[in-house]
């Protein structure tokens, strides 16, 4: 794994975020002058201001730029305690992306099975670098398009999960404004 990679969609509990965002409602609850949460024609806005502030939307992803292939030159150990130059080929995928990059650190508990998807995150984009060395482009291309169909079933079981995080904190947000 790379100096900048990341591991996505395992590093923060989507419950914990959960657990933060409620705590957050109810401490902006708690703040508001007595008026705002008594006057209904006020509690309506006062709760969507809320959920305005904590709601949290999945990342859109868009279509991949076109694979590039590239060879940096880097160390490597002889096995006999020197050191030599060699050249490594690699290709990289990279992803736009719109939204908040934050969910992408996000695990959500619907994800019942273990991909593990290593990538960079910088700028709006998802990046993923693979190793090339022992590899024909055939396999590069299958690589990258598993690493790519991958990415977009976790955002989608990620935006499931997500709306409803959100729904869940509405719930609580609503009655309270009420």
């Amino acid at each position: 794994m790379g100096a900048n990679e990341v591991v996505l969609f395992q590093q923060i509990e989507l419950s914990d975020i959960e657990r933060e965002r409620t705590t957050a409602a109810e401490a902006l609850i708690d703040n508001l002058p007595e008026a705002d949460v008594i006057t209904s024609a006020r509690d309506q806005a006062v709760a969507e201001n809320i959920l305005e502030r904590l709601t949290l939307q999945a990342p859109t992803l868009f279509e991949p730029e076109e694979p590039r292939a590239f060879t940096e030159k880097v160390q490597v150990n002889d096995g006999f305690g020197g050191r030599f130059h060699a050249d490594r080929k690699f290709a990289e995928l990279v992803i736009p992306f719109a939204g908040d990059g934050r969910p992408f650190h996000f695990r959500p508990p619907g994800q019942h099975y273990a991909t593990v998807l290593h990538a960079s995150l910088c700028a709006n984009t998802v990046r993923h670098v693979i190793s090339m060395d022992h590899k024909s482009v055939e396999q590069g291309a299958t690589e990258l398009s598993t690493f790519w169909r991958e990415l977009k079933a976790s955002m989608e079981v990620l935006r499931s999960d997500l709306k409803a995080t959100n729904e869940r904190l509405r719930r609580k947000v609503t009655p309270v404004a009420q």
